[in-house]
């Protein structure tokens, strides 16, 4: 998941770099903060639900198809690792 975090910053400095523009952060712990600032941003982030749908559900359908991704990628990662290979 970190590694998603610090891709995304990586995206954004070539970006920067393409457009010949100034980077938000030139300090290298303004760098290594901002993916972590990222994610505290979308986690407080309010909710948009709209007014005929079902608070519940349309609260727990993106917690269980990442869980399901993760699960996943998990059972990918280690079946690729010997660990679940067939006998």
């Amino acid at each position: 998941m970190t590694l998603i975090a610090y891709l995304t910053l990586a995206e954004r400095k070539i970006s920067a770099w393409i457009q010949i523009r100034m980077v938000q952060c030139a300090s290298v712990r303004g760098d290594l903060v901002q993916p972590a600032a990222d994610g505290l941003k979308l986690l407080i982030k309010e909710d948009i639900v709209p007014i005929l749908a079902e608070k519940p559900s349309s609260t727990i359908a993106p917690i269980i198809s990442m869980v399901v991704a993760v699960a996943v990628l998990v059972v990918i990662l280690t079946a690729q690792a010997g660990r679940l290979s067939p006998t």
